[in-house]
């Protein structure tokens, strides 16, 4: 006999080389770089039934090691007394992103 897999798991490792990005406070144009881009999720899929219905519980997790990504830099658009350009860096709006989904197949036959 053959039991049906039940259950699925997905591993998601991403990672992308440092942006280019201009830096007024130094010479030239996109002279600076940002880190590398780094990112570890994680899945996992349940197939089940309720109350006769087909149903899936998912649950999902992105940037599982908490990482802290930068996409860039904002600069102030005049400089401080020091002649500086102030930094803010642009970073995702949260540090992780997690997700838990129950789906229900509506349409089965009872």
């Amino acid at each position: 006999m053959i039991f049906p897999i039940k259950t699925y798991v997905g591993v998601t490792a991403s990672y992308t080389s440092g942006r280019p990005y201009h830096n007024p406070n130094l010479e030239g144009f996109q002279q600076s770089r940002t880190r590398s881009y780094q990112d570890l999720s994680l899945n996992a899929s349940y197939l089940t039934t309720l109350k006769g219905y087909s149903t899936i519980l998912h649950v999902s997790c992105s940037n599982l090691l908490g990482r802290e990504n930068v996409f860039g830099y904002r600069y102030a658009s005049s400089p401080d007394a020091s002649g500086a350009f102030a930094a803010q860096p642009v970073e995702p709006g949260a540090k992780r992103f997690v997700l838990v989904a129950l789906l229900i197949s509506i349409n089965d036959a009872k």
